[in-house]
């Protein structure tokens, strides 16, 4: 919702009342309220009659409420009467910004008054350079400047103008912190920036820039109401300059521990002598020294030899400071530690002799026995020597297996098991495996005999090539003996219409109750019939 205020604005409304009105269309040659667009609010003035009414109000689809009252014919909202009463744009003296004799513009706010001279807003007419929203510009006998206050004694306020890039992601800022300020409230560390009455200059994201864009010094100031020259001048040339002392070709910058430093010339000259330390580091002397470490410590050669030992000496420093010998130790060796055999077992043993300086060290090893380690006996060896390796004399086997023995024995069945010793050996054909016909015994392959087919089933008796006895009609047969009882089985009848058929004879023709060939032979039905028409 923006503030919206439009030339030649003119309505009429006839709403009564003291709340939202129903605008009735524009003026001739007036704009109606649609440009000021909808929920923008706009000034407006009510007159109708004895009444008027100047506000801040809202436009939205051809109505406006009334928002704020700013002045009105009772001091407040007007309740208004009936009738027609002009609705326009106006520009209330209350929210005017105008210079005045003296060409300033006074901005009223809460206590007061503050004098900006001529204030330029989205058109600093007063600059040159483009996008300049506002300037300020005045002209004053002394000085002319904006102020910013914070008026807070609170130990963390402060006062301060930012700029910031369009991301928000860097800042610069100018700023001052008051006298109570803290840096231990305001949870920072304590430096320069946490001073009470501290100026500061920042950055946050950038670097911090101090410099001119064209070729301008730069200096820094102290006590600038009665110093005559800077503390630090950088000059156009990059030449430093302290206390306004630049210093020429070879000098250096010299500090005066509480005063400002000075440039100084070093003193020039020749070293003449280097003195060392006795006993450590000599010196020869001179313009050109000659350094080295202090001679007589240690004699240059080799000390010590086959029955002597150097001992050396070294001080705190890492110096050698004397080389003596000492005679090499040697002596008759009169301890020897017996053999060390473990942990388990207890017959093996050692024992030292140490009566001379050739000590003999002696391991007891018994004979091995079921209980001792030890080393074999000669009876021993002759027993377990090439015991590795020897020839089979015998092979025996126990039923069903048979050995031949020898020192190449065959292995085979018994012979009391028939033909099983090689059951995959070439046989007769159409012999089969079997016991002996009718009697128990080993099995042999033979032909089959009646006697090893089985019953096929209790109501049948005889061979393979003859069936006797009764087959039930369940079974396939007739369930009888002779033909009278089998074709009463069957229901096949001796007379009546299923009379025994005892002779036919044909040679062409068919049976048939329409007859249609010379021979083909009729019914009894059909010949009835030709002789009850024609007669006998």
């Amino acid at each position: 919702m923006s503030l919206v205020l439009a030339d030649r604005v003119r309505e009429t409304t006839t709403s009564t009342g003291t709340g939202t009105i129903t605008l009735g269309g524009a003026v001739t040659g007036f704009q109606s309220f649609a440009v000021i667009g909808n929920n923008n609010t706009t000034y407006y003035t009510i007159a109708g009659g004895s009444q008027w009414e100047v506000g801040l109000g809202t436009y939205y689809g051809g109505t406006l409420s009334r928002d704020t009252v700013l002045a009105s014919s009772t001091g407040s909202v007007i309740n208004l009467s009936a009738g027609s009463k002009d609705v326009f744009v106006c520009y209330p003296a209350e929210k005017s910004v105008n210079e005045d004799a003296n060409n300033r513009v006074l901005i009223p706010y809460t206590t007061g008054t503050t004098n900006v001279g001529s204030l330029n807003v989205g058109n600093a007419t007063a600059h040159t350079d483009s996008g300049v929203i506002a300037g300020f510009t005045a002209s004053e006998p002394l000085y002319l400047y904006t102020s910013l206050q914070n008026t807070s004694t609170a130990n963390t306020s402060y006062a301060s103008y930012a700029v910031n890039d369009g991301g928000h992601t860097a800042y610069g800022e100018l700023g001052i912190n008051n006298s109570n300020y803290s840096y231990l409230a305001a949870g920072f560390p304590n430096n320069g920036f946490s001073t009470p009455l501290a100026t500061f200059v920042e950055s946050y994201g950038g670097p911090l820039v101090l410099g001119s864009w064209d070729n301008q010094k730069i200096s820094m100031i102290i006590n600038g109401a009665v110093s005559t020259t800077d503390a630090m001048t950088i000059n156009t040339n990059g030449s430093v300059a302290f206390n306004g002392q630049v210093g020429t070709a070879g000098q250096v910058l010299q500090s005066n521990a509480t005063s400002a430093p000075t440039w100084v010339t070093p003193n020039a000259g020749t070293v003449t002598s280097v003195s060392g330390t006795t006993g450590r580091i000599t010196s020869t002397g001179g313009a050109t020294p000659v350094l080295d470490l202090a001679s007589g410590v240690a004699t240059a050669g080799t000390t010590g030899s086959s029955t002597l030992i150097p001992v050396i000496t070294i001080d705190t420093y890492g110096r050698v400071t004397s080389i003596t010998t000492a005679s090499n130790p040697q002596g008759t060796v009169t301890s020897v530690s017996a053999l060390t055999l473990g942990t388990t077992g207890t017959d093996l043993s050692s024992t030292v002799s140490n009566s001379t300086t050739t000590p003999v060290i002696t391991l007891n090893v018994p004979t091995a026995s079921a209980t001792n380690r030890g080393v074999l006996s000669s009876a021993d060896w002759t027993t377990f020597n090439n015991k590795g390796s020897g020839t089979v004399t015998s092979v025996t086997a126990t039923s069903p297996v048979a050995s031949s023995g020898g020192a190449t024995p065959a292995i085979s069945l018994s012979s009391g098991y028939g033909d099983t010793q090689n059951p995959y050996a070439s046989k007769t054909a159409n012999y089969f495996l079997a016991a002996p016909n009718g009697l128990a015994g080993a099995p042999t392959f033979r032909a089959v005999v009646a006697a090893d087919i089985p019953t096929l089933n209790q109501n049948t008796t005889g061979t393979a090539s003859n069936v006797t006895g009764t087959v039930a009609i369940a079974n396939g047969g007739t369930g009888a003996t002779d033909a009278t009882n089998a074709r009463s089985n069957l229901s096949a009848a001796k007379s009546g219409a299923n009379t025994d058929i005892t002779s036919i004879a044909l040679t062409t023709g068919t049976i048939s109750t329409a007859p249609s060939g010379g021979t083909d032979i009729v019914n009894k039905t059909y010949a009835d019939g030709l002789a009850a028409k024609w007669g006998t």
